[in-house]
């Protein structure tokens, strides 16, 4: 009697070969489910971020066009009476007049428009569409303009310029548009993103307006 009762205890301390199996088996599921959870919510959250940044890129290039094509062909005179263009376009940075309407709250008017990359110790960095006031003198207001518009993590800018050199020859596509009094007939901007980085910048070239009709009149 007392032997049979001792079997019967340890038969019900311990687990059978089944139960322990089954463990095994819920906590191989459960761990995979886990695991899926998380590469699923990793994803989402890539996805939500590339969603973000896209849409960003598109504004930028957006507001960039419009500017480019309603740029104005000001000219700033100094002492002597020589003529300096506010237009001033190199191979990696860009500064015009514009016009603005009312944006982030701020008064509409004429702004200098200056697009520009700021690599950081040489590699890629922010690039930036600044708007700053201009006053009657076509002079940059030192006072808050609208909120620069920035796309981050960019490695190279390139702008060109097709229109006639100031001193006559046939048209033609330009690396440096500065020291002219008048504008170019078109403005391409390039925009390349790191190895690996998955947004695209498709081709930019925007007909400058007042431009094309200066270099359609020669």
């Amino acid at each position: 009697m007392t032997q049979s009762h001792f079997t019967s205890s340890q038969a019900e301390d311990g687990f059978t070969l089944i139960e322990l199996l089954v463990s095994l088996s819920l906590l191989v599921i459960m761990l995979a489910l886990i695991n899926g959870s998380l590469r699923f919510g990793r994803r989402a959250w890539e996805v939500s971020d590339q969603v973000e940044r896209t849409d960003s890129l598109a504004t930028f290039r957006n507001l960039l066009g419009q500017r480019l094509v309603e740029t104005l062909p000001l000219v700033n005179w100094d002492d002597r009476g020589v003529p300096t263009s506010v237009f001033q376009g190199a191979s990696d940075r860009l500064s015009f007049a514009s016009p603005m309407s009312s944006r982030n709250g701020l008064p509409a008017g004429l702004f200098l428009v200056t697009l520009k990359l700021a690599p950081q110790a040489g590699v890629s960095g922010p690039l930036s569409l600044e708007l700053t006031p201009l006053n009657g003198d076509n002079v940059a207001i030192d006072r808050v303009g609208h909120a620069p518009v920035l796309i981050d993590n960019v490695a190279r800018l390139v702008i060109r310029y097709y229109g006639s050199p100031e001193r006559g020859g046939e048209p033609r596509w330009f690396d440096n548009w500065e020291g002219q009094t008048t504008l170019p007939g078109l403005v391409t901007v390039d925009v390349q993103f790191p190895s690996g980085d998955p947004r695209t910048w498709p081709p930019l070239t925007r007909e400058l307006k007042l431009g094309s009709r200066a270099q359609s009149r020669r």
